[in-house]
């Protein structure tokens, strides 16, 4: 009644009773009557300041019963992300500690810290690179073969797949205890590869010497063992990331590490929604809270706007009272800030509001408390005689 002024109420404000040009009305009304209203003398105030008041006071219980409604899924939400952000929080330290107690177990192995881990991916993209650069070597070989173009360049990646591959497994084997079966594996993975490099490091340097000819400032004599000595480095280097790569307890770590990144975000993600969900309830809380201020300020304000016409039309103005103004004048419009919109409650549930109908309790309950009346008195009966439970039932309900 007393909120914003739709449009059709500013166009015809005589649509709304309480409209400055209505409140005008009225107390231009007033202040002619005979005798003029209120009396001089009178204490209370005129009626229709009375109805003014009673319109904002049902206005802010309105507003009230609005919030109470609008606060029941702001309250919700904020408590939902709250617990997922203690559940994130749990989860974190969980993570923090499984993190500690496997940097500990690798330190009381190794006897010093780890600082910086060799992750899955890194491990992976060294390996990647280490093919690449074996790749266009290797096509040189095949491609003296006379083949066609794909089968060049498939044994050229195969071939550089394969030394990687016997460099994973051979760092994996020097990690692992020492066995027979080890240590034969571990010697067919350090001939074999040296073999096959040797083999075609001399291929390739024969190729290079008949593609460039007699005019050649190589000979085989220097690159065969220049492409032995690269392709050994390269194999050497792929054998010692594997053997880092397989050090003991470091995949634990590296996994609890990451576990410990994924929780640590999920929390900073927690934090984040937790921090939203109050900042909106916080913030709609004080847009109605500033609505019912409004409406507390509205009241007086066209408490004033009769008071000024009433006061100018009055004919008793120029005549001797005790006081200056009729005392009704003097008596404070009390527009009452309902309790929800005083402050907001973060702790206790949200409470039902104080105007709204009052729940009925289930009848599982009432049937609960009759059972528990009925108990005492057939527990006061004879063993011998036979009392039905359903009868003392319908005479405690009665």
């Amino acid at each position: 009644m007393l909120g914003r002024r739709r449009w059709w109420e500013i166009l015809m404000p005589w649509l709304n009773p309480y409209s400055d040009w209505a409140v005008r009305g009225r107390g231009r009304k007033d202040g002619n009557a005979q005798p003029p209203i209120p009396a001089w003398n009178a204490e209370s105030l005129p009626p229709f300041l009375r109805m003014l008041c009673q319109a904002g006071n049902q206005d802010l219980r309105a507003l009230a019963k609005d919030w109470h409604d609008e606060d029941r899924r702001f309250k919700t939400d904020w408590a939902l992300a709250g617990r997922a952000f203690d559940s994130a929080q749990k989860a974190a330290g969980d993570a923090d500690d499984e993190a500690q107690h496997a940097l500990d177990h690798y330190e009381k192995t190794h006897g010093h810290r780890l600082v910086v881990t060799l992750s899955r991916w890194r491990y992976g993209l060294l390996v990647a690179l280490l093919c690449l650069f074996e790749f266009p070597l290797n096509a040189l070989v095949f491609r003296g073969f006379g083949e066609s173009e794909l089968f060049t360049w498939l044994m050229a990646f195969g071939f550089g797949v394969c030394l990687t591959l016997c460099a994973h497994y051979l760092g994996k084997f020097l990690r692992e205890q020492r066995t027979a079966l080890r240590l034969g594996l571990s010697a067919l993975l350090v001939v074999l590869p040296c073999a096959a490099i040797i083999g075609v490091a001399t291929l390739r340097a024969n190729y290079l010497t008949q593609k460039a000819g007699a005019s050649s400032a190589w000979s085989p004599d220097v690159m065969i063992p220049f492409f032995i000595a690269w392709n050994l480095i390269l194999y050497a280097v792929a054998t010692i990331a594997s053997y880092r790569h397989h050090e003991p307890f470091n995949a634990e770590v590296a996994s609890t590490q990451r576990g410990q990144s994924r929780t640590e975000h999920a929390r900073e993600r927690g934090e984040a929604a937790f921090e939203e969900a109050r900042v909106k309830r916080e913030k709609k809380f004080l847009e109605k809270q500033e609505h019912a201020v409004w409406l507390q300020e509205e009241v007086k304000r066209l408490g004033s706007v009769y008071w000024i016409v009433n006061l100018q039309v009055r004919k008793d103005m120029g005549e001797k009272h005790e006081t200056d103004f009729p005392k009704s004048y003097y008596h404070e419009m009390d527009a009452v800030m309902p309790e929800e919109l005083k402050s907001l409650v973060w702790d206790n549930p949200p409470a039902t509001h104080s105007e709204g109908p009052a729940r009925r309790r289930p009848l599982r309950e009432k049937v609960a408390q009759i059972q528990m009346q009925a108990r005492p008195r057939l527990a006061e009966t004879d063993e011998g005689k036979h009392v039905d439970q359903q009868d003392a039932l319908r005479e405690v309900a009665r």
